[in-house]
């Protein structure tokens, strides 16, 4: 739950930070808190994901609403930082 209100925070700020110059340590602060958000998700997604295993499973993984939501949050997420790795080395 500290996560989520931490990234829920971070994300009502970011109106505020795209105002600040590229070199701004305020910019980069966000961005570093944003990677680590994300990273977090990803290694809570993977830890439930071992745990409970993927969809076969009766209480698994994937049989559940929020883990769906979860799920599809996380690869969202993936898939931006993706995108912006291969966007910057174009």
């Amino acid at each position: 739950m500290l996560l989520i209100f931490l990234s829920s925070v971070k994300l009502a700020s970011e109106s505020y930070i795209e105002l600040l110059p590229e070199g701004h340590w305020g910019a980069r602060v966000s961005k570093i808190a944003d990677d680590v958000t994300n990273y977090l998700f990803l290694g809570e997604f993977l830890v439930k994901l071992i745990a409970l295993g993927y969809i076969m499973d009766e209480g698994s993984y994937m049989r559940e609403s929020w883990n769906q939501l979860d799920f599809f949050i996380v690869l969202t997420s993936m898939i931006n930082k993706a995108s912006e790795v291969f966007s910057d080395g174009s």
